[in-house]
């Protein structure tokens, strides 16, 4: 069995403890009233896991609601994956990308480069099946720090969000970061401030800890034992300190095999009483 725990890779399935949230999310994203969330976290809090989660359970959503009438089409964006040096015109055409890989109505150019005005005429095509494109902007720090263009990136969203006619009733989407997000929300001149639902992530509660503790690895620890664990690691540290224990796990598991090994081939030449010189010649 691999390690459940790996601690530098974003798994979905290992979601805890958000589970309230995911599913506000999912109903304001997806549902009538629209609405948008701005999600602030520290290192390591879970950000990229929820978006990821978020990302994974929208998707299982699109054939369903497709039947119905609605589609569906989520966007994840990492923000850490952008082009250097990053441009307001780099994140629209990548958008735009996306919308071309679920839509031929698209206009299929190769070179294109464009700014606010040009992405909503160029997917006026696609807004004529009345979709829902969610996008989900994880680690938005690296959009943030352009001080030249940032914030009118930001109002650009706001308009696309809330006031610009045949067009804001198609989108909704999330923020996710860490200080600058939460400078955002307290910033009375943001454009996002009040157009988005706010919540800060926090350290798991001592249940949703002890699921982490024990269900990936189906083991069942001690209540001494999740106590301590829960009292002295953050909500990552949980998940830091278990990969080191299945990884230790491994090791000692190796040891022993190549223990084991090596006791089975000593019966082996001691059982067949080789001599000395004929297993030097050996």
């Amino acid at each position: 069995m691999t390690n459940p725990y790996v601690w530098n890779e974003v798994n979905p399935q290992l979601f805890y403890g958000r589970d309230a949230l995911l599913q506000e999310m999912l109903t304001g994203l997806v549902s009538s009233p629209r609405c948008s969330f701005g999600i602030a976290g520290g290192r390591r809090m879970g950000k990229s896991t929820l978006l990821r989660r978020l990302e994974t359970e929208l998707n299982a959503k699109k054939t369903s609601l497709q039947s119905s009438g609605l589609l569906l089409i989520p966007i994840y964006v990492d923000g850490l994956s952008l082009p250097r040096p990053l441009s307001a015109s780099d994140i629209w055409t990548y958008l735009f990308r996306a919308l071309q890989r679920v839509s031929k109505e698209l206009s299929q150019e190769e070179n294109l480069s464009l700014d606010f005005d040009r992405f909503k005429e160029s997917i006026r095509p696609i807004l004529k099946k009345h979709p829902r494109i969610i996008v989900m902007f994880d680690e938005i720090e690296p959009i943030l720090v352009h001080d030249n263009w940032a914030n009118a990136f930001l109002s650009h969203w706001r308009a696309l969000l809330s006031n610009t006619p045949n067009v804001s009733d198609y989108f909704t989407a999330v923020f996710a970061g860490a200080r600058e997000i939460s400078a955002l929300r307290r910033d009375v001149g943001s454009p996002l401030m009040d157009i988005l639902e706010w919540h800060s992530l926090r350290n798991l509660d001592f249940e949703a800890a002890c699921r982490l503790m024990e269900e990936p690895s189906h083991y069942r620890w001690s209540d001494s034992f999740k106590q301590r664990t829960f009292q002295e690691n953050a909500v990552f540290g949980v998940q830091n300190l278990f990969c080191r224990f299945w990884s230790a796990k491994f090791i000692l598991r190796q040891c022993i095999s190549v223990l084991y090994s090596i006791g089975k081939r000593y019966r082996f030449f001691c059982r067949t009483k080789w001599s000395r010189h004929h297993w030097k010649g050996r």
